[in-house]
């Protein structure tokens, strides 16, 4: 018996200040240690730094106070403006690889950085560890701002992908003030000793620590259930029913469009995950992260089972649906470096699959002895329908015998409607068909 899926109507769904400082270039530093650290609120504009965008940064030098290059920047004054306070501002400032055109600054605590560039649609700002290269957060392409959120101090790393893109400042909001020194007030040699009988201050107890609760009902997650910024450990959303799983090195980010995971995972680490209570179905909608890139994938991991999805390219989303266990953990997470997720959906209850069985005798004719098959058989046209899920075409069997070929994309992970052509060999009769089993 062979099984031939003709027709899937399945279809990828399309997706598309502060204050001002103006200080001359300071040269041969060191590092990103020469520079100062930014601890209140400030706006700079990288015009002050290449006199509006005709002078090249040197290499291996501090500007602004703030800004370290071990690079050096080309300045230009063709890129546009960015116009903020009613004030226009050159996007003068080439930011461009791991190699070429970066720079570093530090944050003294918690920060919200915006940055305001030209509007690409390909290229935009990388925010990486310190190599340049391992990406944190990258700007969503068309757009003229982005915004990267610390939640701690960090020495931050930017440069761009795609290319030679143009920055024209940065604004740092810091949300909690520098550390400061600890002081203690001088002890009163004469206050009066504490009352003996008096009753001693009671301590809380610690609260216990945050864990994941499992979900008991049909729920849909986004970014929208997290803060704004970069994670590298575990945090929950605000429900604690989902849970980003950062590690030092290998943060998992969130900004107002996706879920952005950042870089390469698995079911132990920089994954996101959450524990169903009851049987039911999960699916994932993400993007690319890179829009130069063409080799992204995800999967979804299941009691140590994985299912990857199917390529991602520059322009489509892609959705990956799997089943889940009651109280087996789900892990997702990125097979090849930046994945965005878009949507996590989980459906409590089992697929239900509908079988329509037609015979087309006609269609006999296509099929030849020379191809495998017998002079005797039957054709049948089965339209499948799953809802709630999906099943496994390749686990379809015919009185207890496993199909020799079953063939289109998605065969093992079937969901939505499809034709699927079935070839009984050494069959005469279509009660055949009858006998037929999808699981």
């Amino acid at each position: 018996m062979k099984f031939k899926k003709m027709l899937s109507l399945m279809a990828a769904t399309a997706i598309a200040a502060g204050s001002l400082a103006a200080i001359a270039i300071t040269a041969d530093a060191a590092s990103v240690d020469d520079a100062k650290t930014i601890t209140a609120d400030m706006t700079y504009w990288f015009d002050d730094a290449n006199a509006n965008g005709t002078t090249k940064i040197e290499a291996d030098t501090v500007f602004g106070e703030y800004f370290y290059t071990p690079s050096g920047h080309t300045a230009a004054t063709n890129k546009g403006k960015t116009n903020v306070d009613g004030v226009n501002h050159l996007n003068s400032l080439r930011v461009k690889s791991a190699t070429q055109d970066r720079f570093a600054f530090k944050v003294g605590g918690a920060a919200t950085i915006t940055f305001y560039t030209q509007s690409h649609p390909s290229r935009g700002v990388d925010i990486t560890q310190s190599d340049y290269k391992t990406s944190l957060a990258q700007q969503t392409t068309g757009t003229t701002t982005f915004e990267y959120t610390t939640d701690t101090a960090q020495t931050v790393y930017v440069t761009a992908f795609g290319g030679d893109f143009f920055i024209a400042g940065v604004s740092v909001d810091i949300t909690n003030d520098a550390p400061t020194e600890p002081t203690t007030a001088p002890t009163d040699a004469t206050e009066a000793p504490a009352d003996p009988t008096e009753a001693p201050e009671t301590t809380e107890a610690p609260a216990e620590p945050d864990t994941l609760i499992p979900v008991n009902e049909a729920k849909t997650w986004t970014q929208a259930d997290f803060e704004i910024g970069a994670y590298t450990a575990t945090v929950l959303s605000s429900d604690k029913t989902l849970a980003i799983n950062g590690a030092d090195g290998k943060a998992i980010s969130v900004d107002k469009n996706a879920i952005k995971l950042g870089g390469t995972g698995s079911a132990a680490e920089r994954n996101v995950s959450f524990i169903p209570a009851a049987d039911g179905v999960v699916k994932v909608t993400a993007v690319n992260g890179n829009a130069s890139a063409t080799d992204r994938f995800f999967a979804i991991s299941v009691d140590g089972t994985e299912t990857a999805s199917e390529l991602i390219n520059t322009t489509n989303s892609v959705e990956l649906t799997v089943a889940v266990k009651a109280n087996e953990p789900v892990y997702i997470y990125s097979k090849k470096s930046g994945v965005n997720l878009i949507s996590i959906a989980y459906t409590v209850g089992v697929p239900e699959l509908e079988i329509t069985t037609t015979v087309d005798p006609e269609k006999a004719a296509a099929y030849t002895k020379a191809d495998g098959y017998d002079k005797d058989m039957v054709v049948g046209i089965v339209e499948l329908s799953v809802k709630n899920g999906f099943i496994g075409l390749n686990s379809a069997s015919y009185e207890g015998n496993a199909p020799t070929e079953v063939a289109g994309d998605n065969a093992a992970n079937f969901s939505g409607t499809a034709l699927v052509t079935i070839v009984i060999n050494n069959a005469t009769s279509t009660e055949a068909l009858e006998h037929v089993i999808f699981n």
